[in-house]
């Protein structure tokens, strides 16, 4: 009797095992065809971005009544993800008129740095000080698209944006040197908040034994309505 349930549960084990391996394989043939047609070859070796590179993809159909265009991971990829990245942002730029580069895993507050290098409103910044942690392909698209934006006007520049914010250290340096630049007036306390941000480790949240999360938003609304009116009165946020 033992026996017989035994191999009556290895029985459904098996069943089920089976069961889901064939319909997994199902579904892959039915997405399969799907997924193929989505692959383009692209000869990375051409220089000309805006022509034989990319021959095979059809940039038109794909890109109609699209605003926003989503890369795989680029930043921790092999060196010829990093090439195809570069070389495909240059194609998008040149042809079809996209403005604005954003970096899933760069941090906010970097990017202003760096935003402000790559339209040329800082000439003292360097590459290395726009530029920290990033490869040589990243490095060349960004005096490529600094030096694209020479000839364009305001309207036409490509902006350089991040979307990732894993410690608020840079945003308050930013902050800082925004209001001494433009001789912006805050309160004691929101000076105070701003250099203990600025001043705490990257990837630290020290500065909570000293704040609230509370204090910090209602410490930080002088900030907010100072940028506010230099928005309101066109002023150039650099």
């Amino acid at each position: 009797m033992k026996r017989k349930i035994i191999l009556f549960i290895l029985g459904i084990i098996l069943f089920v095992v089976s069961t889901a391996f064939f319909w997994f394989q199902y579904q892959i043939s039915i997405i399969k065809p799907e997924i193929n047609n989505a692959f383009y070859a692209v000869d990375l070796s051409q220089q000309n971005v805006s022509g034989s590179a990319f021959q095979s993809i059809p940039f038109d159909s794909l890109l109609t009544n699209k605003s926003i265009v989503g890369f795989g991971e680029a930043t921790h990829g092999t060196d010829e993800f990093r090439i195809a990245f570069t070389k495909l942002v240059k194609r998008l730029i040149l042809i079809n008129k996209c403005n604005i580069l954003v970096y899933a895993e760069r941090d906010f507050g970097e990017s202003w740095k760096l935003n402000n290098y790559v339209q040329n409103k800082e000439p003292e910044l360097t590459p290395s000080l726009a530029l920290p942690y990033s490869s040589p392909h990243e490095k060349e698209l960004m005096l490529w698209i600094r030096e694209y934006n020479k000839s364009k006007s305001t309207d036409e520049q490509v902006w350089v944006a991040s979307a990732d914010m894993y410690s608020p250290r840079t945003a308050a340096l930013n902050a800082l040197t925004y209001c001494r630049k433009n001789k912006v007036q805050l309160p004691e306390r929101t000076i105070e908040l701003l250099n203990d941000l600025g001043n705490s480790p990257v990837f630290s949240n020290i500065f909570l034994k000293k704040y609230t999360l509370s204090s910090i938003a209602e410490n930080l609304k002088p900030l907010q309505a100072a940028v506010n009116s230099s928005i309101d009165k066109n002023t150039d946020l650099t």
